[in-house]
């Protein structure tokens, strides 16, 4: 594939895979840096990764790497993408270093490994608070939540025709949608993109960011809960929804490494006690 290099991951040693412990990613180092002066980049101390899930358009993948080049942004990530051509390099403009860096992955699985945080966007929201799917947030408030957050967070967006698929959305810790005319509310990927990252490029006053659980200790969290539901007998027609709602509440959270510590004592005190009874 012109301009793009392709990466492979060893899940051998230390992966969450050969834990068992749900979808590969690792343990990423936690960045409590925030960035110093007024550059006009975004002050904040977490790094984005912008990830385009079955892109098929060709216009539409250069644009949006000129759009990262317009806001700061500059790690690109095509999962199952089109070979890129002449229309790809042309729509990037000036931001064709952006499109030549990109990494293309042929499962999202693999393009997630070193996420901490994942987005995911949709232009279908749920009107049902139970239907923890498709709950969202909307890109201001997004933007400021994410401020609290060290490490790496992958936004997501999905394919030009249906976007992204139930599995897909249930691996996101978040989900933005962006308001639009509910008579024609599907914006095109390119502009769901510039609002996303126009919304995180605000620049905003410098805070100490403390340091944030990683994306294999919320995955740890998140394993110790579907134990404790297994052990409850909790029924099984419910238990991937319930699932998805624990995770999405732990990703508006945003847990502290200290919050991590202590959840994980009351889920192992807790695990233990129910065992002991059976």
């Amino acid at each position: 594939m012109t301009g793009i290099r392709k990466v492979s991951f060893d899940l051998s040693e230390g992966s969450v895979q050969a834990m068992g412990m749900g979808r590969p990613r690792l343990p990423a180092v936690a960045r409590d840096r925030v960035k110093k002066g007024n550059t006009g980049e975004p002050p904040a101390a977490c790094e984005f990764s912008v990830i385009l899930v079955g892109p098929k358009f060709q216009g539409n993948i250069g644009l949006i790497a000129r759009l990262m080049k317009n806001f700061g942004v500059s790690d690109y990530r095509l999962v199952n993408g089109p070979e890129l051509k002449s229309q790809a390099w042309k729509r990037a403009m000036h931001g064709r270093d952006v499109l030549a860096a990109a990494k293309a992955f042929k499962t999202l699985d693999e393009a997630l490994k070193d996420i901490d945080y994942i987005v995911g966007t949709s232009g279908i929201s749920s009107r049902h608070d139970r239907k923890h799917l498709r709950n969202y947030v909307r890109p201001p408030e997004f933007a400021k939540r994410i401020r609290r957050i060290s490490g790496r967070v992958g936004l997501l967006f999905g394919r030009e025709n249906y976007g992204l698929s139930v599995e897909e959305l249930a691996k996101c810790d978040l989900l933005v949608h962006i308001p639009t005319n509910p008579e024609y509310p599907i914006l095109n990927i390119s502009h769901a993109v510039a609002i996303v990252l126009y919304e995180l490029f605000q620049p905003k006053a410098r805070v100490h960011v403390p340091k944030k659980a990683s994306g294999f200790e919320k995955e740890v969290v998140n394993r110790k809960f579907t134990e404790l539901l297994e052990l409850v007998d909790y029924p099984a027609h419910k238990r991937a929804n319930t699932e998805i709602m624990f995770r999405r509440i732990l990703g508006r959270a945003v847990l502290s490494e200290w919050e991590f510590f202590t959840l994980m004592g009351v889920f192992s005190k807790t695990i233990l006690k129910v065992k002991n009874k059976k």
